[in-house]
């Protein structure tokens, strides 16, 4: 891949993606935005980096949209701003990646750019857990646990938090601990008959 022999400084190639990024190719933008946040194969440059982010989210292209986000939400390379930080990390969400999912749940939480929506923060997160993110699924489990943003449900809550604890999340061990104190045994087996079917499903 050019862009990927670009990123090793070798001038030809990076020409290449200069002139692909100028031509508007969305790709070559988003590889040379990365390059420049990094320092790879060019000097470190946040106001070029965010430069190549923006004309690449605003052809629509989902990762850097997040990017974008992050810098926004960040601080980093541009003003802190929590407006746009939501505005674009929305838009990458709305395009399925997890981790804008995650962050506009997050946003949603907080009233971060937004009004403060728990139900909203949790439809977010259920994306992102869906995805396999884990702290959108130790999120949901708290949610589930507290009934915030939706009715209190145990059996829901000890599975998020056990989905997110098979992926080596200490504080999801630790908190489903705690609930299933609280759970009977036929709410426990629910909740471990909805693991196994959620685990097949996304095999």
């Amino acid at each position: 891949n050019i862009y990927n022999l670009a990123k090793k400084n070798v001038p030809q190639a990076l020409k290449i993606l200069m002139d692909d990024a100028e031509l508007g190719i969305d790709e070559a933008q988003y590889t040379l935005a990365v390059m420049y946040a990094d320092g790879q194969g060019v000097p470190k440059n946040h106001q070029e980096s965010y430069k190549w982010f923006k004309l690449a989210s605003e052809q629509g292209d989902g990762q850097s949209q997040y990017e974008l986000g992050s810098m926004f939400g960040n601080g980093e390379g541009v003003l802190k701003n929590d407006k746009e930080a939501f505005k674009w990390f929305k838009l990458a969400a709305k395009q399925g990646n997890k981790y804008a999912q995650h962050n506009l749940g997050v946003r949603y939480a907080n009233g971060e750019g937004i009004l403060k929506d728990d139900k909203e923060a949790v439809r977010w997160w259920k994306f992102a857990a869906e995805n396999g993110f884990a702290d959108s699924q130790i999120n949901l489990g708290l949610f589930y646990a507290n009934g915030k943003g939706v009715t209190q449900d145990f059996v829901l809550a000890y599975m998020w938090l056990d989905i997110a604890s098979s992926q080596g999340k200490k504080f999801a061990m630790k908190n489903r601990d705690i609930l299933k104190e609280m759970m009977t045994p036929q709410q426990i087996e629910k909740a471990q008959e909805m693991v196994r079917n959620w685990k097949a499903k996304t095999k």
